[in-house]
């Protein structure tokens, strides 16, 4: 130890020895740290030794890496934070780091903890903390002529958690992150959000064949399913295995685009290799592949995605199957959402502005539920005309000089 930290283990010594806790020493004698207002919040070359051990494996969730002596932070959040912990041992083995919500960590107020007998950082992962009074603890497993940790660095830094759309029956309740989802009874799909997200229908009977495919009538659309049982049929896809016929195990869905837009697709595939294609065309038996997707090898999920401009009144076909010549699938996840390319004034969505834009322009000022629900996907901007954000009563007049050929 430098000459200042062994100074200071005296001190600590001193005052153990007079009765007198120095910060840090015990629950009732903590190191401050308020939240969010020290981020990010770093505490170098600290140490245990000296400070006693007052807390071991019987009142903690550390187990035997609670038997040395260790050092206590209590953390002030004052407003919500998202935040990774992570202890530096500086080379020592044997340690550890709790996070918890009680003083010392222990039952279910331990939160997090992280321990080990290498010299890496004990990382506590990104976690979301409400406002309230937190505890951070640092210990270590005790050794012979070892019994405490005699240089370590703490810090806490801002993060953001990966979050994701979180449906409980059929509906998403918002975009959360998958702890607070599944705390709350949901499942939860990562990187979605409840904008441009349906919370998945569960799909039984398979629609096995292009002929027999499910109808998708509104965006956003989802739908979860497994493949085992499917059968093989249909086209390979020009991006299976070389000598591949037919695509295992696949299953067919149908939309036929109520209007222009961009229409995002997404297909999780559960611990299997999948892969998907993209037809064109009125019927099965005239259909044009757009695309073939298969981002390769297996995942949990693995993960195709593509981004396609579909016209309004042609139907697109999607075909989702598993790689290869060789029977197999698993559970899958289909997504897909678009938003209308609609001028404004085409209030309809169907790629014109005409006199039967004014009905639905009457109907989305008086009632904009009932307009979304007759015009699922065409976006509300259409009815901004006069551009200043919002669709209101002063939209009329450049309405009525849009259709007059006035212009907006």
């Amino acid at each position: 130890m430098v000459r200042s930290q062994m100074l200071a283990v005296l001190a600590v010594t001193l005052l153990a020895h007079a009765g007198w806790a120095a910060p840090g020493d015990d629950c009732p004698a903590p190191l401050m740290v308020t939240l969010p207002a020290e981020l990010p919040f770093l505490d170098e070359h600290q140490y245990t030794c000296g400070r006693g051990n007052f807390y071991d494996e019987t009142n903690t969730c550390l187990y035997g890496f609670a038997n040395g002596e260790e050092i206590i932070y209590e953390l002030q959040v004052t407003s919500p934070v998202e935040v990774e912990i992570v202890m530096d041992p500086n080379g020592g083995g044997w340690t550890a780091v709790a996070l918890g919500s009680n003083c010392p960590p222990a039952g279910d107020g331990c939160l997090a903890y992280c321990a080990g007998d290498d010299s890496q950082p004990r990382v506590l992962p990104c976690r979301y903390l409400a406002p309230g009074t937190y505890t951070v603890m640092v210990d270590r497993w005790p050794l012979p002529g070892a019994e405490c940790i005699a240089d370590f660095n703490l810090s806490i830094v801002a993060c953001e958690l990966v979050r994701g759309a979180c449906c409980v029956d059929l509906a998403c309740i918002g975009t959360l992150d998958e702890a607070t989802c599944l705390g709350a009874g949901g499942a939860w799909y990562e990187g979605f959000d409840c904008e441009s997200f349906a919370c998945p229908l569960e799909i039984h009977l398979l629609p096995e064949c292009c002929q027999t495919a499910q109808a998708i009538t509104t965006l956003p659309f989802a739908a979860t399913f497994a493949t085992w049982v499917a059968t093989a049929d249909g086209p390979a896809g020009s991006c299976n295995a070389a000598n591949a016929t037919t695509m295992q195990n696949d299953v067919w869905f149908a939309y036929t685009a109520a209007y222009d837009c961009t229409l995002n697709l997404t297909v999780w595939y559960d611990l299997y290799d999948g892969l998907a294609a993209v037809y064109a065309g009125p019927h099965c038996a005239a259909l044009t592949e757009l695309c073939c997707l298969n981002s390769g090898g297996v995942g949990n999920p693995d993960t195709d995605f593509v981004a396609l401009e579909i016209t309004a009144g042609m139907t697109y076909w999607f075909q989702i199957g598993d790689y290869g010549m060789s029977p197999g699938g698993g559970p899958t996840l289909l997504a897909l959402s678009g938003a209308a390319t609609a001028a404004p004034g085409d209030m309809n969505c169907n790629g014109v502005v005409g006199l039967d834009d004014i009905n639905p322009f009457v109907l989305l000022l008086s009632n904009p539920s009932a307009w979304q629900g007759e015009f699922p996907g065409c976006p509300m901007s259409t009815g901004d005309i006069n551009g200043d954000g919002a669709v209101d009563f002063s939209d009329i007049n450049p309405f009525v000089a849009l259709l007059s050929g006035g212009g907006p």
